[in-house]
């Protein structure tokens, strides 16, 4: 465990000022919405961790940009060779490494605007006194998540930064399904000349405990809300309604909604609806929380992007949904739309 991770985490929040955010204003391409920086702002604070810095820029290069999404796992390890730490390679870490790992960890794991895909990198900076994670979720998000929300967009694999040569972590896995994968195993050897194979009971049993231990412990899949809501965004996610302008219209005249913007900040800042709160689409887990706790229960939200044919307005509502009590509905033609009626109107 990171036994300073609080004084780092507050430490490296001044010492990366200098940390250039992705421009989405420029180019709003999926590539840019990946945030493809976002490995490299890993390396560069996992550095900082180390008390190993180098200039940022100097990182800047495509022998470090080689992956479809930014940076692959082995052009983060190529980097932090480069600048003289060593980035360990596990594709199948558990939360037992990491809370035995004393050395910042750069996570594999998927934004919330792409349920289905791993394209993203966040810093593991070690657990506080209550159990909550510390985490740099690139380029600017310094907070804490739940062991619960981690495990619901990570994938196992890791980068354990450090600044020698060491073995792979290892621990052992949860005690309670170890103990009951042995009992099956002897049992299935016991039972090998009866109607149930030995295989066969070994199978049955691995596959009881494992759910066991995702029903009955804090870390199990089962008890792990965030997961089960992603989950739920992803593959279950209830229609959301939509509306018309002359609804959306009368609704801002009215002060009875609350609307999100869910294109690119560049896009929101140069124009949005009246009073408008942005949630890009391509939002961290802590940016998204921060911005649904925000909302006033009370009143219907509004969601819309940039046109009928945009689907980030729908992306965004169906995670308000779940993590929200509000009344979502989507406002299909949205800027395009709001643009061309008002015009309409002023003929």
């Amino acid at each position: 465990m990171f036994i300073q991770s609080l004084f780092i985490l507050s430490s490296l929040s001044l010492a990366t000022n200098d940390l250039p955010q992705d421009d989405f204003s420029v180019r709003e391409t999926p590539r840019e919405a990946s945030s493809h920086y976002c490995g490299l702002h890993c390396a560069y604070a996992a550095a900082q961790a180390l008390n190993t810095p180098y200039q940022f820029k100097d990182s800047i290069d495509n022998r470090f940009l080689t992956g479809k999404y930014g940076s692959s796992v082995r052009d983060l390890k190529n980097l932090l060779e480069t600048v003289g730490l060593v980035g360990n390679i596990n594709g199948f870490l558990t939360t037992d490494h990491l809370k035995l790992s004393d050395s910042p960890v750069i996570l594999h794991v998927r934004p919330l605007s792409q349920q289905s895909k791993y394209t993203h990198w966040i810093l593991f900076l070690g657990f506080d006194d209550q159990g909550m994670v510390n985490i740099y979720d690139p380029p600017r998000e310094y907070g804490q998540i739940t062991l619960a929300e981690l495990l619901s967009i990570w994938d196992g694999l890791g980068i354990v930064v450090t600044k020698e040569k060491r073995s792979q972590l290892t621990a052992l896995p949860t005690s309670f399904f170890f103990i009951l994968l042995i009992a099956g195993i002897a049992a299935a050897i016991w039972t090998g000349a009866h109607w149930l194979s030995g295989w066969k009971l070994i199978f049955i049993v691995a596959s009881g405990a494992s759910l066991i231990v995702h029903f009955a412990t804090p870390t199990g899949f089962f008890n792990a809300p965030a997961a089960l809501k992603n989950v739920q965004a992803a593959y279950f996610a209830e229609e959301i309604p939509e509306l018309e302008y002359a609804d959306v219209k009368d609704l801002l005249k009215s002060n009875e909604c609350q609307m999100i913007d869910a294109r690119m900040s560049g896009a929101y800042q140069r124009f949005h609806l009246p009073g408008a709160q942005n949630i890009p689409v391509n939002a961290g887990y802590l940016k998204l929380m921060r911005e649904i706790n925000s909302l006033n229960t009370d009143r219907p939200v509004v969601v819309y992007c940039q046109s009928d044919q945009c689907q980030w307005a729908k992306k965004v509502a169906q995670q308000i949904a779940v993590h929200s009590k509000n009344d979502i509905v989507i406002y299909r033609g949205g800027v395009n739309d709001w643009k061309s009626n008002k015009k309409d109107e002023k003929k």
